[in-house]
């Protein structure tokens, strides 16, 4: 009984501490997006946006040494039953 409850324990533990990105995806444009996630342990919808620019800055710097991350547009919201946030952020790369 014991084993099965430190079993959920860590099956749920592991499920809430989650954060997720899409990877940059070229919108063909010139412009670029992340979709990420992240739960509540993880910020929630604050997280996911600071995650979605993390990523676009270690992006711009690898693909255009010496460029910045200029934004585009931001949407974000709260995940499905409330369990996190996402953000989508559309960007560019500028020197």
């Amino acid at each position: 009984m014991l084993s099965k409850l430190l079993c959920a324990v860590g099956v749920a533990t592991i499920l809430v501490a989650c954060a997720r990105s899409s990877g940059t995806l070229d919108n063909g444009d010139g412009s670029f997006s992340i979709v990420t996630h992240a739960s509540l342990v993880r910020g929630g919808v604050t997280g996911a946006a600071k995650r979605a620019y993390l990523d676009a800055q270690k992006f711009c710097t690898k693909h255009e040494p010496g460029s910045h991350v200029v934004v585009v547009g931001q949407t974000t919201g709260d995940a499905s039953l409330g369990f996190g946030g996402n953000a989508d952020l559309k960007f560019r790369c500028a020197t």
